[in-house]
């Protein structure tokens, strides 16, 4: 059973539903309108301004002939919207309970965040050094080269493929000398 305690419950309602029972108008409807009375300011309850237009829409012969709405429905109708406005609170400052949960929500969050480790940014660089010749020397290469000193760079270690001594030789595409 839904009932309405004011405009704002109706509006709520209404912001998924056309009607107030089921998908077409009903006498539900034609009760709620009469107890509603006048039209909902539309800034503030959007969803039942619009539905409160829709139902004015109809000629009070075409709302006599809607059909019977639940009964339920029809006993919960709201405030009349004058009487309501007096209990609005537009910014929301009655719920100091709820306001007092979300600061403390809130503060649980920020502390686990800050409880949280933070990755530590790391980069990964590549050097391939290849020597001039043959007879470089690769060790003296590469103490130079560690030898540089960049605030922040940490050396890791060298991977030296073995050096190939052998002599290439020329393809062979097939031809068979003779």
């Amino acid at each position: 059973m839904v009932k309405f305690t004011g405009l704002n419950e109706l509006n709520n309602y209404l912001a998924d539903a056309s009607y107030i029972v089921g998908f077409l108008p009903t006498q539900a409807d034609v009760a709620i309108f009469k107890a509603v009375g006048a039209a909902p300011e539309a800034a503030t309850y959007p969803h039942a301004a619009r539905w409160f237009s829709h139902i004015a829409s109809f000629a009070a012969e075409e709302q006599a002939a809607f059909a019977a709405g639940s009964a339920e429905y029809v006993a919960a109708a709201p405030k009349a919207a004058a009487a309501e406005e007096e209990d609005d609170d537009l910014f929301g400052d009655d719920d100091e309970e709820a306001e007092k949960r979300a600061a403390e929500l809130a503060a649980q969050r920020k502390a686990a965040v800050a409880a949280k480790p933070k990755p530590v940014a790391k980069s990964s660089i590549l050097l391939d050094i290849k020597g001039w010749s043959d007879e470089t020397d690769m060790k003296e290469l590469e103490g130079l080269v560690r030898g540089l000193n960049i605030a922040g760079l940490t050396w890791g270690c060298l991977q030296a493929p073995p050096r190939r001594l052998r002599r290439q030789e020329a393809p062979d595409h097939g031809h068979r000398s003779r």
